[in-house]
């Protein structure tokens, strides 16, 4: 799986400063998160949306503790 790379969010501006820079950072680190876009991405069934080439798939009902282990290994590279 791909590592995307999530924007650093710069210091919560104070009032009256501009937000566009700071609002931009959280929403793109939160569709990386949330699998909104990205490597992020959730796959259903082994099917792929449109454009998405990697993401995160289901376990089978079947899965090992070894399979259980990579998918959450999986999960924290995503989120960090």
């Amino acid at each position: 799986m791909s590592h995307v790379k999530k924007p650093a969010i710069p210091q919560t501006p104070k009032a009256g400063e501009p937000r566009v820079r700071f609002d931009t950072a959280v929403k793109e680190t939160l569709e990386i998160v949330t699998g909104r876009r990205g490597a992020g991405r959730v796959v259903r069934a082994g099917i792929a949306h449109a454009g998405v080439e990697h993401g995160i798939r289901f376990l089978p009902s079947d899965a090992t503790s070894a399979d259980i282990i990579d998918k959450v290994n999986e999960i924290i590279e995503v989120l960090q």
